[in-house]
């Protein structure tokens, strides 16, 4: 890369302002070029001071970047912790109606293989504890007799 005497020599006479942009290795090269040829940049009055400028003013664009940024990662978690919970409360459903109908399948399973079900056993279980209450109590009027 050679560098263009033109511009950068108007830009130290008229003090105008004079971007060179490129790669920082691509600078390596332009940098030794100038010194091989004896070639310097004098920037002109004032042109740190619009570099700090420049700097100032990216800064205050970068924090308005990151309160953006961090406004929507926010916008973002209240989102997707909105829809875990959907998620987890139609899972729960899903798995509710899932039982019910993996249930409903097997009693009529068991009624057609002429197997007791939940609800036989339970009036299995209901009448014997109240043959058991019977014998407790026929044991305790057979000992008071």
């Amino acid at each position: 890369m050679k560098p263009k005497e033109f511009d950068y020599v108007l830009a130290e006479t008229t003090g105008e302002a004079f971007a060179l942009l490129g790669a920082s290795s691509g600078f390596v090269h332009l940098m030794d070029e100038m010194g091989r040829l004896g070639k310097s940049v004098a920037l002109p009055e004032g042109s740190r001071k619009q570099v700090d400028q420049v700097i100032d003013r990216l800064s205050d664009v970068r924090g308005d970047v990151n309160k953006r940024v961090d406004a929507v990662r926010s916008d973002l978690e209240k989102q997707v912790t909105s829809i875990r919970k959907q998620t987890e409360k139609r899972s729960r459903k899903l798995t509710s109606v899932v039982q019910k109908q993996a249930r409903k399948y097997a009693e009529d399973l068991f009624k057609s293989l002429r197997l007791p079900v939940r609800k036989d056993l339970d009036a299995i279980k209901r009448r014997l504890t109240s043959i058991e209450r019977r014998i407790d109590e026929l044991a305790k009027t057979r000992k008071a007799a």
